[in-house]
């Protein structure tokens, strides 16, 4: 409430201020258009485009000088500028839009690609086999879930990643004796950087495809050739059923078109007797 030309009431602190705003708490003196629709409306406008200001403000200062960002921070500018984790999550929820938007996976991978077009593959075989022989489910059922769960795991793996990454750094930095608060800063700012590479990366691949020039290609190790992309899997147990049957004395077995003795004719007619 107000008292006079230049001074009111402060409503928290019961004090008389003359400044626009209480020294002691921060409050302001409520206006009479505050309590109307045009009022709200008017808080609502500003603090939207405040904060969308100022997240774009540190954002192209975080691309155009990496590390000066976070100098400043670390200095004591922060009214100019967006808090690192906030940032950190802006640039995360732009990042997995685009993403989604752009169909594109960077952060996450198939269980197809793990299957067959990774170095892991066979690891990644053996593992998906033993867990459908234990949930008793196929790799039909299995996949579309894994899938799920990976793109997921994902958004907090990045923050796992940014939390790992700033407890490294006082080791590196040892000598320097620097805050631990100085260290969190800079890995937020640092994979908020990353993240704001890679949504410009999405943006111009996705650019080039509509204009014809192509898209983003991912690099993988050729697959093997086969019938079906649970060919692996889905012969493990038969498999190792006929191998069984067939005894250690058995001098015959069967030797698929991909050369494993896998011990049935599991190409379907390609395997040769020996």
């Amino acid at each position: 409430m107000t008292d006079g030309a230049n001074s009111w009431i402060c409503p928290s602190c019961r004090m008389r201020v003359t400044t626009p705003f209480c020294g002691s708490c921060g409050e302001e003196p409520l206006a009479p258009r505050d309590l109307t629709l045009r009022g709200l409306a008017e808080k609502v406008l500003h603090a939207l485009t405040s904060v969308d200001a100022r997240a774009a403000r540190s954002g192209w200062r975080l691309l155009r000088y990496p590390g000066q960002l976070t100098r400043a921070w670390i200095g004591g500018i922060r009214r100019t500028y967006v808090a690192p984790f906030q940032l950190f999550l802006i640039a995360n929820v732009l990042f997995f839009a685009l993403q989604s938007l752009t169909n594109q996976s960077i952060f996450s991978s198939s269980l197809d690609s793990h299957l067959h077009h990774q170095d892991w593959s066979d690891l990644a075989q053996s593992l998906v086999a033993s867990r459908l022989e234990a949930t008793h489910t196929s790799l039909e059922h299995y996949a579309p879930g894994f899938d799920r769960s990976v793109v997921l795991n994902a958004k907090s793996f990045i923050l796992l990643m940014a939390i790992l990454f700033s407890l490294l750094l006082p080791l590196a930095f040892f000598r320097e004796r620097r805050p631990f608060m100085a260290h969190v800063v800079f890995s937020l700012h640092l994979y908020t950087f990353l993240l704001l590479v890679f949504c410009v990366a999405l943006l111009a691949a996705k650019l080039s495809e509509f204009a014809g020039l192509g898209g983003l290609v991912r690099m993988e190790r050729p697959a093997p050739d086969l019938q079906s992309a649970g060919y692996a899997l889905d012969r493990e147990r038969p498999a190792a059923q006929s191998r069984k049957q067939m005894g250690a004395g058995d001098e015959e077995r069967t030797i698929c078109r991909l050369g494993c003795p896998c011990g049935v004719d599991c190409c379907g007619g390609g395997g040769s007797r020996q």
